[in-house]
Formats: structure tokens, C-alpha cells, sequence
């Protein structure tokens, strides 16, 4: 199986090597849509860096199966299978355990025109925001400036703190020690439709969760999140969950036994199995 997330990770040995295996034991898992034609999204691109040819080029010499997380109109060549999920046993929900207020979780890739929307709402005197993650400060990625453009200067005047990046195993929990956690997509994966690890994780966290606009096609598969779902730009979503927490717990935990029940990692091994028998 190969995973693509942005970067072309394997050199042309190790693809030789990946060949030997039979072709119908061989499988993509497309998860930032990189299949199919080139389609850009302001400075965004299903292509990135590499473009769309050299993309469906390699997809072509790895694998006739390719699969996306994708709720939106599928490329041909494409079949679903949501990828992301949670994991075997429901979460314990500890919320706001001596936490901020508001707290995003994740390093800014193509996320800074999200985050600004949302904490320039979020801002109030007293309110304690975190952001803990790379590139929200004055560095950028190598070769991914765009990508990783932020205004560290506009969040201090928002009161924003930053912070590091949380260590690999403790995103979850740290999550739930906020009242509040924004779910952030970048204009590509929202404006296709694709599902995000982000949104298990951040359902399953105990913390309340806000989905902006762009990503309220997720009620087609969890239709439980909708008291989470901004309604428009003018909506103060954010207020209503950071003033009435106790009001919404009830419907966290509705989502996140939801997300479990339909999207729990044997559901989506039994999927794949499936997809792959076929």
C-alpha cells in the first residue's frame, strides 16, 4: 500500500523494488487528491509542487486500484474508502481539563486564511487561544513558503498564543484539555469534499468541535455534528459553545459514538478488504 500525502517519498529504486510485487497486490491511498486532473483552488492544486501528469504518472506505474477519502464527485479511476477513522475503543471525555478556551492542534499547511477567520471571530478580552503547531511563526517550510505563509503579528495582536507542536500520540488528549478546538481544512480538501484525520480526532478528543462553513458536506456521513457547524460567516457559533459547554456535551458525545460506530479502523480494514477482493 502506498499512502501519498504531499511529497513523492519513494526514489526510483525503491519503486523498482515495489514492482516486483504482483500489480494486483498493489494499492493507492490517494488521501490529497492528487489523482485525476489538475484542478487549483486559489494557490492551491491537486498537483502541487509535482503537478497533475507527473502525479497520474506514477499512479499509473504503481496500481490499477486507487483510493480516495472523498465525499465529493470521484476522478475516474477512483473509488471511495474513507481511510481515516477511530480507533477501537471510545475515548474517555475529560473536557476542558485546566485548558485554554480555544486551542487548534496542527502544524499550517495552507491552513492560514482558516485559522485568521476563525480566531479573528474567536478574539475576546480574557479569552485564552492557543495554537500549538509549525509555521505560525515567522518560518516557513523549506520550498513550501506559500504553503506555510502566516501573520505571527496579527495573532499576538488577537491575544493568540503559540506554542510547539504536540508530540505524535498525544494530540487526542491534549485536545480535550480545551472548551473549545476548530477543525481547519485547507481550500483544496475542503473544496473536494475529502475527509481529514483532523475531524476523528478532533470528535473523539471530548473537546467541543467547530466546523466552518466549507466543510459542512461532512453531515452526509456524520449528520450529528451539525450543532458544531458554522451556518454562515455571521454565525457566533463559537460563542454559543464557549457560554453553554455543559448545552452541547450531549451532542459531543452523540458525534464521536457516531464517528466510532461507522468509521471505527476494523469497519475500515473490513472496507478495504473488500475493495482489494474486488
Amino acid at each position: 500500500m502506498f499512502a501519498y500525502e504531499d511529497p513523492q517519498f519513494l526514489t526510483h529504486d525503491e519503486i523498482d523494488r515495489c514492482l516486483d510485487v504482483p500489480r494486483d497486490r498493489r494499492v493507492i491511498i490517494d488521501t490529497d487528491a492528487h489523482w485525476g486532473p489538475d484542478r487549483r483552488f486559489s494557490a492551491d492544486s491537486t498537483g502541487g509542487i509535482y503537478g497533475a501528469k507527473r502525479w497520474n504518472a506514477l499512479y499509473t506505474e504503481l496500481s490499477d486500484l486507487i483510493l480516495q477519502p472523498r465525499l465529493g464527485p470521484l476522478p475516474d479511476g477512483a473509488e471511495y474508502f474513507p481511510y481515516f477513522g477511530v480507533g477501537d475503543a471510545s475515548p474517555s471525555v475529560h473536557p476542558g481539563a485546566g485548558g485554554p478556551d480555544v486551542q487548534y492542534i496542527g502544524n499550517n499547511w495552507w491552513r492560514w486564511d482558516a485559522l485568521r477567520s476563525f480566531v479573528t471571530a474567536a478574539a475576546a478580552p480574557g479569552r485564552e487561544i492557543t495554537v500549538r503547531g509549525r509555521w505560525w511563526d515567522d518560518r516557513t517550510c523549506p520550498g513550501y513558503r506559500e504553503a506555510t505563509y502566516s501573520d505571527p503579528a496579527l495573532l499576538a495582536e488577537l491575544g493568540v498564543s503559540l506554542l510547539p507542536s504536540v508530540p505524535i500520540g498525544e494530540v487526542t488528549t491534549t485536545m480535550g484539555t480545551a472548551t473549545v478546538t476548530p477543525v481547519l481544512s485547507r481550500p483544496k480538501l475542503s473544496e473536494l469534499r475529502m475527509l481529514l484525520p483532523r475531524v476523528f480526532e478532533t470528535i473523539s478528543s471530548g473537546s467541543l468541535p467547530h466546523f466552518p462553513t466549507t466543510m459542512a458536506y461532512l453531515l452526509e456521513v456524520l449528520p450529528e455534528i451539525a450543532p458544531f457547524v458554522q451556518h454562515d460567516e455571521d454565525d457566533p457559533l463559537v460563542e454559543r459553545l464557549l457560554h453553554e459547554p455543559t448545552r452541547y456535551r450531549v451532542a459531543q458525545e452523540a458525534a464521536a459514538a457516531a464517528a466510532h460506530d461507522r468509521f471505527s479502523f476494523p469497519t475500515n480494514l473490513q472496507r478495504l478488504r473488500e475493495l482489494v477482493a474486488a
